[in-house]
């Protein structure tokens, strides 16, 4: 009598099937953190367009800044680097047009205030 032919799909007497997949196949677990970093980078984008109305441009920054330098140990280092120097960049910009507006209300040249 011949033994009917192997089934190559078939392990022997393991409970594992053939397509399992050995810690060394599996995809790395994600990255934690990271939230902080990215909000200060879309922020600093935004200070970089608000800074013309310092009544938004300054409070915007300062909140920038503070969730760049919060998350200046994360795995996204890179993105709060860049949202710290954009936010930096934007409160500068908004502190001297702030700074300009108010002389020129002051001297009684800004088109708004004076006559």
């Amino acid at each position: 009598m011949t033994m009917p032919p192997k089934d190559p799909w078939e392990n022997e007497g393991t409970a594992q099937s053939p397509y399992a997949q050995t810690p060394y196949d599996q995809a790395p677990p994600p990255q934690q953190g990271g939230g902080k970093a990215i909000a200060s980078m879309v922020i600093g984008i935004i200070c970089l367009l608000a800074w013309c109305l310092p009544i938004c441009g300054i409070p915007l920054t300062i909140v920038g800044l503070v969730l760049g330098i919060q998350d200046l140990k994360s795995p996204n280092r890179g993105m709060a680097i860049a949202g710290v120097v954009m936010c930096a960049i934007g409160l500068v910009l908004s502190l001297i047009n702030a700074a300009v507006g108010l002389y020129l209300a002051a001297t009684g040249q800004h088109p708004l205030v004076g006559g």
